[in-house]
């Protein structure tokens, strides 16, 4: 499964955050992918789209 779509919350800092991230296997609810893209990066977010590949 894929993050895609994230929309970054930077604070309009110029950093090179992914648009599409891999999420790991064992993450499939929502909230618990939220909480990881924001540890993983550093940054929180306003939203994303969750697509199956």
């Amino acid at each position: 499964m894929y993050a895609v779509d994230i929309k970054w919350d930077t604070d309009d800092e110029d950093v090179d955050l992914p648009n599409v991230v891999k999420v790991p296997d064992n993450l499939t609810d929502g909230e618990d992918i939220s909480d990881w893209l924001s540890d993983k990066y550093g940054f929180c977010h306003d939203g994303f789209a969750l697509k199956e590949v």
